[in-house]
């Protein structure tokens, strides 16, 4: 059994209510509404030869594909979880936080409201 299966697992529907399938099956969107809130967690295999603020980004237009997230009338609170085997060398991007946790979507990194 794999990370992503493990997740679905634990989650899966005692704390979020829906899972959401995707073509490419490599990833994991669990989401749950709480009165007109939404939130999501979302799970995917890291991948070291892309860069974290890409897979961030990657990770974000996904999720707002799959939820059907709008800025200002459906907005979704997500938890994005990265598996991978090893701990991957981000040293160079956490001295400079910023830069590598906001986003090319919007002014209001970190965090940012898809």
């Amino acid at each position: 059994m794999n990370a992503l299966n493990k997740i679905q697992e634990a989650f899966y529907p005692d704390l979020y209510s829906e899972l959401i399938e995707n073509s490419e099956g490599l990833n994991v969107c669990l989401t749950k509404r709480k009165g007109m809130a939404r939130y999501a967690l979302f799970a995917k295999k890291f991948d070291p030869k892309l860069g974290l603020q890409r897979q961030i980004a990657d990770a974000r237009r996904l999720v707002r594909e799959l939820t059907g997230a709008l800025w200002l009338f459906k907005e979704v609170g997500v938890y994005v979880v990265f598996i991978c085997d090893s701990m991957p060398d981000i040293s160079e991007r956490a001295s400079n936080r910023q830069n590598w946790l906001s986003c090319s979507y919007c002014s209001r990194c970190p965090p940012c409201i898809i």
